[in-house]
């Protein structure tokens, strides 16, 4: 599941895309106010998230994060699905990575 999409200005625009594994608990200071995302297929969310990336585009901003936290397998998943993403942040299996290259992993 994602949430809305936000911008911010640096020097340039930037949008920022933020993404939780469907069926995760949103947790809030009151406990009423907590919101349980719907389950839904990998697939599902990476349409949404790329619906997202999309929209932003159009109102041209030009660098693209995702912030997710779906774990480092999922997000591989996500650097081969999506399209027009500068960076995929991810923080849910924290996972060392040894000798990282870069634009490949």
């Amino acid at each position: 599941s994602i949430l809305p999409a936000v911008t911010t200005h640096v020097v340039q625009d930037i949008g920022i895309v933020g993404m939780v594994k469907p069926g995760a608990t949103l947790q809030h200071q009151d406990p009423k106010k907590q919101t349980t995302l719907n389950e839904q297929t990998f697939e599902q969310a990476v349409g949404q998230v790329q619906d997202a990336i999309d929209t932003l585009a159009r109102r041209g901003i030009k660098k693209i994060i995702v912030m997710s936290r779906m774990g480092f397998n999922a997000d591989k998943q996500l650097a081969n699905a999506l399209r027009g993403v500068d960076v995929i942040v991810g923080g849910a299996s924290r996972t060392y990575l040894d000798g990282a290259v870069p634009d490949y992993n």
